[in-house]
């Protein structure tokens, strides 16, 4: 952290060598009452204290606070103690994350580059681990948080393959888990639309528009960021990659939905109508040599 800079500051850890103290947006949303805050105004230190925040993070918090102390006044709020005052700092009093978290979240990065998924959990994660150059991504993620799963698309992530397979890893992972009731609901979010939810498992979320400032930086104020996208179902989506087209359909490749694959138009053709365009089922095609079935699918118009 820096010195005498006014903000907020999210303190967090699960033992006191991993606890960390990051600047976060000066909002109220950004508040989680398993965690402690520091608010710092030009006349006001203010420790806040979550209801399920851990003992070893009060008193590093308070020790920390003790450094942009200065001529302010210091003072330890509790969560539902605040005053007009801290509030009126974080923009006004919003929605927070204030349910205990009895787990810690499980950060699962998903690849794909040798034609077999794999999805490899990060530990001690933050949103760096998601977000590359300068706020845009090309990964892909799958986010437990004990009660919620969510799949993250990065905005530079095309590979409409991949994709699919992610969110049937996904809702398998929360099918099978025992945290999980039946038919489990699983939210895919894209880059830039994280809810309050997704966001409070990272320490220290910053808007994608500003996710290149370094953790140790502190924003005094919100950045202006893209019109959020409600999330999407994974059940809802898996549904639309099953899906069949007409010849016709496939042929106008402007108009497909995103989730068709250009590269493998013909594999969206119902059974029937394959063996009406091929004159041979799918098994066999895909016998075929590369030239051959590059070549098939050039006559049909779908190359």
């Amino acid at each position: 952290y820096q010195r005498r800079v006014r903000g907020l500051y999210h303190v967090r850890g699960t033992e006191i060598s991993n606890t960390r103290v990051i600047g976060v947006a000066p909002k109220s949303e950004n508040l989680n009452s398993n965690d402690c805050f520091i608010l710092v105004t030009n006349d006001v230190v203010s420790v806040w204290v979550g209801n399920f925040a851990p003992e070893h993070t009060v008193q590093i918090s308070k020790t920390t606070a003790e450094k942009f102390k200065e001529n302010r006044t210091f003072e330890i709020l509790k969560e539902g103690q605040e005053t007009d005052l801290f509030w009126k700092s974080l923009g006004g009093k919003t929605a927070y994350v204030n349910i205990k978290s009895t787990y810690e979240p499980k950060l699962f990065i998903c690849d794909n580059p040798l034609g077999h998924l794999k999805c490899t959990r990060i530990w001690d994660f933050n949103q760096e681990d998601l977000v590359e150059l300068k706020g845009k991504s090309s990964k892909i993620a799958i986010l437990d948080v004990y009660g919620q799963v969510f799949v993250w698309v990065g905005s530079l992530m095309k590979r409409e393959a991949d994709k699919k397979l992610v969110l049937l890893t996904a809702t398998e992972y929360a099918e099978k888990s025992p945290n999980y009731k039946l038919n489990p609901i699983v939210e895919v979010i894209e880059e830039g639309s994280e809810s309050i939810l997704f966001k409070a498992a990272f320490q220290g979320w910053i808007p994608r528009s500003s996710s290149s400032i370094p953790t140790s930086a502190k924003p005094t104020s919100s950045p202006k960021i893209a019109t959020p996208v409600a999330p999407a179902i994974a059940q809802n989506l898996l549904v639309e990659y099953d899906k069949t087209y007409t010849l016709e359909q496939l042929k106008d490749k402007d108009s497909l939905p995103p989730q068709v694959d250009k590269g493998k138009l013909e594999a969206y053709l119902s059974t029937e109508e394959f063996l009406k365009v091929f004159g041979m089922d799918k098994a066999t095609y895909y016998t075929l040599s590369p030239w051959k079935s590059v070549q098939l699918k050039k006559d049909a118009g779908l190359f």
